[in-house]
């Protein structure tokens, strides 16, 4: 028995990291050309997305849509995975 998966449909992912921001530093704003999914390690991270406020905490995940812009709004500490990854 054989199985036949179609691999055109998974994303792809161009970037895979975990960092650290500390204070004064506030994520820029910028309009990604590709998803971004955060997933909060320690600390708190604060973005606004498309006009909403996140207020990411430890266990927190969250995809940014490329649709939107996005921006820090507070400086903070924060470690976080991240991977930046398009989809069909």
């Amino acid at each position: 028995m054989f199985y036949e998966m179609d691999c055109s449909c998974l994303p792809s992912v161009r970037l895979v990291d975990r960092t650290t921001i500390d204070p004064p530093y506030i994520h820029r704003r910028r309009k990604a050309n590709e998803y971004i999914l955060y997933l909060i390690i320690k600390g708190t991270m604060y973005l606004e997305e498309g006009g909403k406020k996140l207020e990411l905490i430890p266990g927190d995940m969250y995809i940014l849509d490329p649709m939107y812009e996005h921006v820090g709004t507070r400086a903070s500490w924060c470690e976080y995975y991240y991977i930046h990854f398009t989809h069909p």
